[in-house]
């Protein structure tokens, strides 16, 4: 069924009756009929004064509207009134995995290094078009105390993952300031602030990386990964 095309009503929207010589004259224009009226209704014979009357109709006109604004009438779908901000969690194990990392066997959710430059990658685009990535979060456990870049890291990169032959290979184009471990072997969790907004045409995603030089002998560790997004439509999700 189609909805309306007019727009709701707004019903004695003014706080008084307007000026002039009536005894109403610039009273009140709306009165809470009371919990017993409320609970009785109205019933034949029963004359509700014009004030009571403006109570009534002016609440169901306010929710009315109040609901109408969930919708987007050209698109016919629910939009939220104001954007949603979720989180996410994303088990490592699902990320797109090339030569250099392995799911854990005790709980198949964590990955592990199992050779040098190792790579995963978070597609952005398993996410709604019109969603906003704010932040992501990782995990991490590096196998080892390292120092400069041959540390963990999380990048965000327009990417095209290749999975054919190690190592994991992607062309990219870095987007943000990389995020590297803080060269202990401590769990630590990793913050980057993407601020993308998903879109139909490109690739963006987030790129995790173990160590370049001994992650075979030393795994690194990826625990868990939480996306926090800020939600277009309930309706896209």
């Amino acid at each position: 069924m189609p909805g309306p095309t007019d727009p709701p009503y707004e019903w004695a929207t003014d706080a008084s009756h307007p000026a002039g010589p009536e005894p109403w004259a610039a009273q009140p224009n709306k009165v809470d009929p009371g919990a017993t009226r409320k609970a009785e209704g109205f019933y034949p014979g029963l004359q509700p004064s014009a004030e009571e009357m403006n109570h009534v109709l002016g609440r169901m006109c306010e929710w009315i509207s109040y609901l109408a604004s969930f919708v987007d009438e050209t698109a016919d779908e629910l939009v939220y009134p104001s954007i949603k901000a979720l989180s996410i969690p994303i088990p490592p194990s699902s990320l797109i995995q090339g030569a250099g990392f392995a799911r854990d066997a005790p709980d198949l959710l964590r990955v592990y290094s199992t050779a040098d430059g190792g790579k995963l990658f978070l597609d952005f685009s398993r996410f709604p078009v019109g969603s906003e990535i704010a932040d992501v979060e990782v995990m991490v456990e590096p196998g080892a105390a390292r120092a400069g870049a041959n540390r963990m890291y999380l990048e965000w990169s327009y990417a095209t993952p290749d999975l054919l032959g190690p190592p994991f290979d992607v062309s990219d184009d870095t987007l943000s300031s990389t995020v590297y471990d803080d060269t202990t072997a401590n769990r630590q969790t990793l913050t980057i602030s993407p601020n993308y907004t998903v879109t139909e045409t490109e690739i963006a995603g987030l790129m995790i990386a173990a160590s370049g030089t001994d992650a075979a002998a030393n795994r690194d560790t990826v625990h868990w990964i939480v996306v926090y997004v800020n939600a277009p439509s309930p309706k896209a999700l």
